[in-house]
């Protein structure tokens, strides 16, 4: 019986850390997939650096996951996530973008004076965005954001779109300025 009920919770402690893996497996993959990343140089100069995530429903949704497994959540803790999430996506258009550059002064997205602009374009219009930085431990968002480094700064960029009426179009994510411009491409959901 003791060899039966071992071999049961063995099978069972195998497949619980499979599906932990996998889980981890899928987040990356699917924060991969909504990522972009790009550089702005001038000759051999390095202006600034971008990698920015769409946190579309799916991204939120996954990232929600991750965290109620690592905090261990209750079900009501879930619903409320969940449910903040939906007035979001209800209410704007979300990124993280990890920002660098090599002259502090341009890493200025936050100011109402910034050197740069912001904007995401989705089915034929435009939207301007407003970068918060963002506060937290650098290893929390290297384990939500795995290409964000200790030299960039995170910000969250918000625009004034609900987020569920434009994430099944491709959209395009442009930073421009007087020291040049980048512009890079998401899919859709």
């Amino acid at each position: 019986m003791r060899i039966i009920f071992a071999a049961l919770m063995s099978a069972f402690l195998l497949s619980c850390s499979s599906t932990a893996e996998r889980s981890e497996v899928d987040y990356y993959d699917l924060i991969e997939k909504y990522s972009v990343r790009k550089e702005l140089h001038q000759g051999l100069m390095n202006i600034l650096q971008i990698n920015a995530t769409y946190l579309n429903s799916k991204v939120q949704r996954s990232q929600i996951q991750k965290k109620s497994q690592a905090f261990n959540w209750t079900t009501a803790d879930i619903e409320s996530a969940m449910s903040k999430m939906d007035e979001s996506l209800r209410s704007e258009t979300v990124l993280f973008m990890s920002f660098f550059s090599p002259t502090p002064k341009l890493d200025d997205l936050d100011k109402i004076q910034s050197v740069w602009k912001i904007f995401l374009d989705v089915n034929n219009k435009r939207y301007e965005g407003k970068a918060v930085k963002q506060s937290g431990v650098y290893d929390e968002f290297l384990e939500f954001y795995p290409y964000h480094t200790r030299f960039g700064t995170p910000y969250k960029v918000i625009f004034n779109v609900p987020a569920i009426n434009i994430e099944d179009y491709p959209s395009k994510l442009t930073i421009t300025g007087t020291l040049g411009s980048i512009s890079v491409d998401f899919p859709a959901r």
